[in-house]
């Protein structure tokens, strides 16, 4: 035997953290059979504690492409120069690589859209990301030190002749199926430029701006304080960044924001699906109260596929490509909503939306692309399930940058009712009538008992 290790491993031959926190993994999730693909936001959020975020990139190139003045769209401060600390980037350049190796290295991908908000809580919209928001948000990340990360999904690679084998290098030197890690991003000469790592610490871009590459100045390098070596770092340009990965990821860690949980379950008719649905006010609910105008992050969380899979070994379950050794979870997404804008029928439009969780993904967990600033209100936030019947658990977290309250609710419905009594106990013009209220007086009693038990399993964590 040589004594080598036959997984993750630093190339420095006497640090050891990589290894060993490979192992732990193993551990937690039975086998490292167990560890194979899946997505490294996801590994990130285990490793730090904060909240994964992925955006398509094939959606920006395709919205570069039907409107090629969008690179000029760049958000204020969006076209700062990046540098920072030899720290920091040491710190996010760790992590990402970390989480490379819990994640199996394949950061697979899935779509994601870009929450814009309108400012007043009622109108927001989503549509994918130009090249000059996206520089913005990977600066923002990179600024508030959150970890970010890209791949090549190999679903993009099954065109290419050797049939999208994971971490086989396209002709640019790119691998798919493979999770690399953003160091450093800098804007020179009006080039936005990315420094990536290959957490192998070999094998780097071969196009524009690599190594020994004719756009290189010796005042660009000195500039940059960057040397040509075979160690795995190159720099891109955002436009071949976005051409040759399909996914770029972050996990935001909201250092000073408030961060609150609480847990629910579709269970019955509470497993309602999603709000296309007619019977979609079954589903549970959790009421949002903002004292005061603050900007807020949303996710929601399932029960984690690998670990129930760990300890409760499928028998007769479909496979989830994803996790090879789980089985696949429900599709799940939320969306928040002010209280203002419930109906007691019909469907809820996209506008009235201030958040959601979309695209629907059949993951752990699931984000809104942004925080968004909203106005002092009561909101509702749902979650659901793709479609009805689909029993679980499930875990809604919000960050916030202000006073928040989270109350668990039994279903869309009792909002509904407890409003209508509210109306009618305030003589509303709209109120319900007398007759109307003592019918309704019983679901509300259900609903403040059922309150009352859900409480006590909410927590808070400032």
């Amino acid at each position: 035997p040589s004594g080598e290790l036959l997984y993750a491993r630093s190339v420095e031959p006497n640090e050891f953290w990589v290894a060993l926190l490979e192992k732990c993994f193993a551990k937690l999730y039975g086998s490292y059979e167990a560890l194979v693909s899946g997505f490294a936001d996801s590994a990130l959020r285990d490793l730090t504690g904060g909240c994964p975020v992925r955006v398509s990139l094939r959606e920006v190139l395709a919205a570069h492409d039907s409107a090629p003045n969008a690179a000029a769209l760049v958000p204020a401060g969006g076209a700062t120069a990046l540098a920072a600390g030899a720290g920091a980037a040491g710190a996010r350049a760790a992590a990402a690589a970390a989480a490379a190796a819990a994640a199996g290295s394949s950061g697979a991908v899935a779509g994601a859209s870009a929450v814009v908000s309108s400012g007043n809580g009622r109108a927001p919209a989503t549509a994918p990301l130009t090249l000059g928001a996206l520089w913005g948000a990977l600066g923002q990340w990179y600024r508030e030190g959150s970890p970010i990360g890209c791949a090549y999904s190999l679903g993009a690679a099954q065109s290419t002749g050797d049939g999208g084998r994971p971490e086989v290098a396209s002709a640019e030197g790119i691998l798919r199926g493979h999770a690399y890690s953003v160091e450093r991003l800098e804007e020179v000469a009006g080039r936005r430029l990315l420094r990536l790592r290959n957490p192998w610490g070999y094998g780097e871009w071969t196009g524009a701006w690599a190594d020994g590459a004719r756009e290189w100045t010796p005042e660009l390098l000195r500039a940059l304080e960057y040397a040509f070596e075979e160690d795995g770092t190159f720099w891109m340009e955002l436009s071949d960044f976005v051409a040759q990965f399909t996914t770029v990821y972050t996990c935001r860690l909201f250092d000073g924001w408030r961060r609150l949980c609480t847990h629910g379950a579709w269970v019955g008719d509470a497993a309602a699906g999603s709000m296309r649905l007619p019977g979609w006010r079954h589903n549970p609910c959790v009421l949002l109260r903002l004292p005061q105008p603050a900007p807020l992050f949303a996710m929601l969380s399932q029960p984690d596929p690998r670990l129930r899979a760990a300890t409760h070994p499928p028998l007769n379950a479909t496979l989830n490509t994803s996790y090879p050794s789980a089985t696949a979870p429900p599709p799940i997404g939320f969306a928040l909503l002010p209280t203002a804008a419930l109906r007691p029928r019909g469907t809820v439009r996209t506008s009235e939306m201030v958040l959601r969780g979309a695209p629907l993904r059949a993951e752990r967990d699931v984000s809104c692309a942004s925080e968004v600033e909203l106005p002092a209100g009561e909101y509702v936030l749902v979650p659901f399930t793709l479609e009805p019947g689909h029993h679980g658990h499930w875990t809604a977290e919000v960050r916030v940058g202000g006073e928040c309250e989270l109350i668990p609710m039994p279903s869309v419905a009792s909002v509904l009712e407890r409003a209508q009594i509210g109306r009618a106990q305030r003589g509303s013009p709209t109120a319900v009538t007398a007759a109307t209220a003592a019918t309704a007086a019983p679901a509300v009693d259900k609903a403040k008992a059922t309150l009352a038990q859900l409480k006590l399993e909410t927590d808070e964590d400032e």
